[in-house]
């Protein structure tokens, strides 16, 4: 019975301890003063950026984790997003575009950030822990890069070749160009007509000069027959 009474009295013991430390330890942490703890947006591109930013202190992040908005920003180059923390623990922010441009191709990357505050001597420290969920390595900036769409290039259809005109130079016949051959054709055709011509004349001039023989012939005959 006695050793009953002890274990009871140990017990309670432990609990005032803790309950005391827990009201305590806030006490302690407002006593030191606040800490501000900031982390930057960085945007790569051309045109601004709307960016919501949401918050919860629940230090394990899943499907039911309950978020708040802390705040949305239009981001043109960078925004430094800050808080003052008084009490130590995890403070979780979730950081993600909202698409309004349909000609921009979205940087759909959803960031994480924690604020781990914790005592460290006399005073608050406060250390940013960013990263993206499923990747083992921690993003060295919260940073988006959009890119233009651009629109699928449509193939090119080949260049047919273009027939050459029959009736237009450009075509060989026995290894010269057609607009020469005509011309030479020409000569030629021309040549042999007056090939052909004096041909013509020196027969009909032998046929004169034997009609004239054969005249002078039959004369001299008659005169020997008289």
């Amino acid at each position: 019975m006695k050793t009953n009474i002890l274990n009871h009295r140990a017990i309670m013991f432990v609990s005032v301890f803790f309950l005391l430390f827990s009201l305590l330890l806030p006490l302690r942490a407002n006593a030191m003063g606040a800490k501000e703890g900031t982390f930057d947006i960085v945007n790569n591109g051309s045109d601004s950026i709307d960016v919501t930013v949401l918050a919860t202190n629940d230090s394990e992040i899943n499907e039911e984790t309950e978020w708040q908005e802390y705040g949305r920003y239009d981001v043109k180059d960078k925004v430094t997003i800050s808080n003052t923390y008084d009490e130590p623990g995890i403070y979780t922010y979730k950081v993600y575009q909202n698409h309004k441009n349909a000609d921009l191709k979205y940087d759909d990357t959803v960031y994480y950030v924690q604020m781990c505050v914790v005592v460290d001597g006399e005073e608050l420290q406060v250390t940013v822990a960013p990263f993206i969920e499923g990747e083992f390595l921690k993003p060295a900036e919260i940073c988006f890069n959009n890119t233009p769409k651009t629109e699928p290039t449509k193939p090119t259809e080949p260049t047919k070749p273009t027939e050459p005109d029959r009736r237009e130079s450009g075509t060989k016949v026995l290894g010269l160009e057609r607009s020469m051959v005509t011309p030479i054709v020409a000569g030629a055709i021309a040549v042999v007509l007056i090939i052909a011509g004096a041909v013509l004349i020196h027969k009909v001039k032998l046929k004169d000069q034997e009609k004239g023989k054969k005249e002078e012939k039959e004369v001299e005959d008659e005169e020997i027959t008289q």
